[in-house]
């Protein structure tokens, strides 16, 4: 598994600012956070989603050609650090 953060850069109210997915060995998506401007979020895998977030359904960009879009600034994060904020925004809903 791959953990990434994405920081988008951008001045719309109603798009995230942050998105976390866990990717998997073929490049798909299994969870995805998305943190919002207004402090609101979404979550998404497989089985469900929350917030209008939802997994993507194509194969995600390797990280060089994410950093092609200068609005976006992708980062490699740890399992760990994924796991903490998924436990903490998955717990608002239960």
């Amino acid at each position: 598994m791959e953990y990434l953060k994405v920081s988008w850069q951008h001045q719309f109210d109603d798009e995230p600012v942050a998105l976390y997915s866990e990717i998997n060995a073929c490049r798909l998506e299994n969870r995805k956070i998305e943190l919002y401007p207004d402090g609101s979020f979404g979550l998404a895998n497989t089985s469900f989603h929350f917030g209008g977030t939802v997994l993507c359904d194509t194969v995600m960009p390797m990280m060089e050609d994410i950093c092609d879009d200068t609005q976006l600034v992708p980062e490699f994060i740890s399992r760990e650090e994924f796991e903490l904020l998924w436990n903490h925004y998955y717990n608002y809903l239960s």
